[in-house]
């Protein structure tokens, strides 16, 4: 649509522009980007969003798929009652996560819970809020996985402050890998997300195009990992 759209991020650098820049964007319409697109020595990448426009690249991380095969691995290790933390309502990475967390489910023939989906913002006080929720409605589940990882800390604490062990009594997975994640106890068990490889393949592509190395648009995707740790484990069936 033409109307406003989140973007991830759009990276851009011109021959005008003394160093560079690069610039984060949470809301621009995509009719705009195509505009300033057309401008002469400018290369601009989009990450994580689409966009119908020859001059514009794009890099993107299928976060579906991600969530699909964390969630199944919280399956195959006895998991059958995984609640999900997820993110704002209408935000596209957001909703590609829980979309995936849903799939995963449906290939297993398990039953979608409702009452076990909980969206909130992408921050620590939302999980701890939505752990509290969880635990207050009486619900029964064995594992929780959290669009981010401050969500998904912030629901280990609300956990743990009722006095649940973790992962004895309830395994915690998140999704980005964040530095974080490895000092908490337990270490959080993630998705890795190559934010770093994002950045580094953005300023490759725009380089090529400034360099006239390259005039054809070129879509690329980044490939995530799961990262076990601490705060997961198998349950018995």
């Amino acid at each position: 649509t033409n109307g406003a759209v989140n973007v991830y991020g759009l990276c851009g650098f011109s021959t005008h522009w003394p160093g560079g820049h690069c610039q984060g964007t949470p809301s621009l319409t995509l009719t705009f980007i195509q505009e300033i697109a057309q401008t002469p020595n400018l290369a601009i990448v989009m990450m994580n969003r689409g966009i119908d426009s020859p001059n514009v690249d794009e890099i993107w991380i299928d976060f579906r798929n991600a969530a699909i095969q964390m969630t199944e691995h919280l399956i195959e290790a006895g998991h059958r009652r995984i609640a999900f933390l997820a993110g704002p309502r209408n935000v596209w990475r957001a909703e590609e996560r829980l979309l995936g967390y849903q799939e995963a489910l449906s290939r297993h023939k398990l039953e979608l819970d409702k009452s076990l989906v909980k969206h909130g913002q992408f921050d620590y006080e939302s999980g701890y809020e939505l752990g509290q929720e969880l635990l207050t409605q009486g619900s029964d589940f064995t594992a929780v996985f959290a669009s981010n990882d401050l969500m998904a800390i912030g629901c280990m604490t609300a956990l743990q402050d009722n006095g649940i062990s973790i992962p004895h009594d309830i395994s915690v997975v998140g999704f980005d890998d964040i530095d974080l994640a490895f000092f908490v106890r337990p270490k959080l068990s993630t998705v890795y997300q190559p934010n770093y490889e994002m950045g580094a393949a953005a300023v490759r592509l725009i380089m090529e195009r400034l360099r006239r190395e390259r005039n054809v648009k070129t879509r690329q995707e980044l490939t995530t990992r799961l990262v076990i740790r601490e705060s997961m484990t198998t349950r018995a069936s």
